[in-house]
C-alpha cells in the first residue's frame, strides 16, 4: 500500500486502459507473483464496473451529499497543486512523480 513498495504495482495502468495488455495476462502473472497485485486488479475491475453502471460518477461524486462541497477556483492554488507545492508531502510527492515520470502510484493518486 505504500508507493515505495512495488509488490502491488505493475506500472501497466496505461497498457490496461488502452488494451495493449489484457487483465487476464496480468492475472496470470499475479498468481505467479503475489496476492497484493491480484487484489489491486480486483479493485481496478470493481471500480470499472461502478463506472459502467453509474457513468455520472466520471463527472460528479457518487455520494449525492458530496456533490455540493465548496470549490475554490483559484488559479494560483491549482498551479501549486500541479507543480507539487501544496504543503502536503504525500500529494506533493505524487504530483512531482507524475511531472517527472508520467506515472503516479495509486496511493498517491488517491491522495492527490
Amino acid at each position: 500500500d505504500f508507493p515505495a513498495d512495488n509488490k502491488g504495482t505493475t506500472h501497466r495502468s496505461v497498457h490496461l486502459r488502452f488494451g495493449t495488455i489484457s487483465i487476464r495476462q496480468i492475472m496470470q502473472q499475479a498468481q505467479e507473483l503475489n496476492n497484493k497485485l491480484l487484489n489491486e486488479m480486483i479493485w481496478r475491475d470493481f471500480f470499472m464496473m461502478l463506472l459502467w453502471h453509474y457513468p455520472n460518477t466520471a463527472e460528479e461524486a457518487y455520494d449525492p451529499k458530496m456533490r455540493h462541497l465548496p470549490y475554490r477556483d483559484d488559479p494560483e492554488q491549482y498551479k501549486a497543486w500541479t507543480e507539487g507545492r501544496t504543503g502536503y508531502p504525500l500529494v506533493d510527492a505524487g504530483m512531482r512523480q507524475l511531472n517527472q515520470s508520467g506515472y503516479m502510484h495509486n496511493r498517491a493518486r488517491i491522495a492527490a
